[in-house]
Parts: C-alpha cells; sequence; structure tokens
C-alpha cells in the first residue's frame, strides 16, 4: 500500500480527534438526534503563540478546576428506571453545555473539557480544502496523510458529506465517496474509519477500508454496524471497541460483532471519543464520560464526572 507511517497512530493524537456531536445544540425530546452544524469561527484567530501559552496552564486557568485523571472521578448513578426522575436525568444530561473528550496525553489516559461549539485542534494540509457536499460547500472536517497525498473527510451532519483524495500540494483531487467518516484508525499498513449518522429518528454507520489498489484510493465497507458508529479504539491488534450513537460494540478483523452494550441511555449525549485504558473502555460525551469493563459478553457501564457538582440541573438549554 504504502502510506507513510507517520500517520499508523492519528487516533492517540489530540489534534486528530473530530468533534462532529459537539457541533450539535441540545434537543428537545421531539427533535433529539437531529444535526444542526453549528461552528466557532474564532479559534481561527488565535495566534499559535496564544495556543502554546494556553497548553502550559492546568485545566482551571480558563475554567472550572478539575482534575484530568478520569480515574479519580467519581460515579454518577441515574435514577432507577421506576423513578419518575429517571427521565429528567438523561433530558437535563441533553441540555448540558459540557461535553468531555478522552484521549491519550503522553501515554496517560485523560480528559479536556470543552463547552458547546468549540473544537480541538485538527490535522488539516496547507492548502484549501473546500469541495461541494450535497447540500453545500464545506472545507474538511479531518484529514490524514497518506503516501503521494492526503485523505480527507467531510462532515457535515445531514447537510452532506464526502471523502476525497487530494495531491500533496491540493492541485489534484478525487472524490472517493459519501461515507460520513467520525474517526480513523490505522491498523499496520491498512487504514480504516468509522462513520455514519444518527439524524432524527434513524442512525446508520459502517467501518470502512480505505485502500490503494493499482495506485488508485478507494474506500471499501468493511463491515456494516447497527447506528451511526461515533468512535474507534484498540483493544488489541485486529481488536476494537467502536462506540455508536446508542451502542458500544467489540469488533475484531475477522468481521465479527459483539454487542457489549445495547440500547445505551447516551443517545441524547453524543459520544465523540473512545480510550481503552487498564481493563476499561471510556467514551467522551456530552455531560459525561461512561466507563465499561472490557469483556467478551454484554456489560454494563457508568457515567464519571469530576465531581457531582458539573452535573446539569436544569431543564431549558
Amino acid at each position: 500500500m504504502g502510506h507513510e507511517r507517520e500517520v499508523t497512530k492519528p487516533d492517540k493524537e489530540w489534534m486528530a480527534i473530530r468533534l462532529k456531536l459537539l457541533n450539535h445544540p441540545a434537543k428537545s425530546p421531539q427533535s433529539r438526534g437531529r444535526h444542526q452544524k453549528r461552528s466557532i469561527t474564532m479559534k481561527r484567530f488565535i495566534p499559535l503563540t496564544l495556543l502554546v501559552f494556553v497548553s502550559l496552564f492546568p485545566a482551571s486557568i480558563f475554567g472550572r478546576d478539575f482534575d484530568t485523571d478520569i480515574k479519580k472521578w467519581t460515579v454518577v448513578k441515574p435514577p432507577d428506571k421506576t423513578n419518575k426522575d429517571y427521565y429528567n436525568f438523561f433530558q437535563r444530561a441533553n441540555f448540558s453545555n459540557d461535553h468531555w473528550v478522552v484521549a491519550r496525553s503522553d501515554g496517560k489516559l485523560s480528559a479536556r473539557h470543552l463547552r458547546d461549539g468549540e473544537s480541538t485542534e485538527r490535522l488539516l494540509p496547507n492548502f484549501d480544502t473546500t469541495a461541494q457536499l450535497q447540500d453545500r460547500k464545506a472545507t474538511a472536517s479531518q484529514c490524514l496523510k497518506v503516501e503521494g497525498g492526503w485523505i480527507a473527510a467531510y462532515n457535515e451532519g445531514e447537510f452532506g458529506s464526502a471523502i476525497y483524495w487530494f495531491s500533496m500540494d491540493g492541485k489534484k483531487k478525487k472524490k472517493l465517496s459519501e461515507h460520513q467518516i467520525n474517526a480513523f484508525l490505522c491498523e499496520g499498513d491498512r487504514i480504516f474509519a468509522v462513520e455514519g449518522l444518527a439524524h432524527l429518528s434513524t442512525s446508520h454507520g459502517s467501518m470502512i477500508e480505505i485502500v490503494k489498489e493499482n495506485g488508485i484510493w478507494m474506500v471499501k465497507e468493511f463491515l456494516p454496524l447497527p447506528s451511526s458508529a461515533e468512535a474507534i479504539a484498540r483493544i488489541a491488534t485486529g481488536e476494537y471497541a467502536i462506540v455508536t450513537s446508542d451502542s458500544l460494540l467489540r469488533v475484531n478483523l475477522k468481521r465479527e460483532i459483539l454487542m457489549l452494550i445495547p440500547n445505551a441511555n447516551w443517545r441524547g449525549l453524543y459520544p465523540n471519543s473512545i480510550e481503552v485504558d487498564d481493563g476499561y473502555i471510556y467514551i467522551g460525551m456530552r455531560q459525561f464520560v461512561a466507563r465499561c469493563r472490557i469483556s467478551k459478553s454484554v456489560e454494563t457501564y457508568e457515567f464519571l464526572l469530576p465531581d457531582k457538582s458539573w452535573l446539569n440541573t436544569k431543564m431549558t438549554p
């Protein structure tokens, strides 16, 4: 295949995280799941020196104080399903403006806090990636550097999506498909991605492979999934955890799927990231980080917060 070795660990870099679902405001019960594009433009004007300056300070300097070590966080238990406040608990979580992203920093699992509309830095080429989608023009949401060029993913929710190949200088491009990539993952010389869309009452997705055959890049569906795949993490070589809009899956390169958590309560919380650490799977989303033990059978999960003061108590956005 021949793509550069440096792209084999994009899922371990903060700037490669795609926070597509952070662009969606809290939803009412009637409209939950609708993807409405919301972007933040201020950050494109922030000088690099300021970004470096910000990174040198603890999480408390520009917001509330919290410990980035998720393992020290507090377990938050929802009310019992028979409790009348059970529905309200998740409705309040849906209205939260807090989003948690899980990732590795210097090999250590940690959490990053974002507010509605914010996103992390992304690895993008230095040329204009604007391309025509189904309903609008857009720039790439994330890119992967490959041999002789870039794979660019576009994800505008229900307003359009695509995958393009660009030459290294951006002067040549070719549309590969209309898949809606949410995250890349490389395994050796193979490039995978998870994709999909959860919109209104529908959710669909798959694991795809991006291959180069006879000098031509193309996209192949590797494994259809039961719902929109939002993020992927490696459990072991050839074995992965995938969080979807409403479930947690364990899959492998033999194309086997094991449902670890069906019908998860995070449908309205928009999972955005996933990591595996010390026998557990951690999932970043609106309001909470979810934690589940790695297993080969159906598992339970729990919600985590730095402390209970982070719980949203308002029933309005």
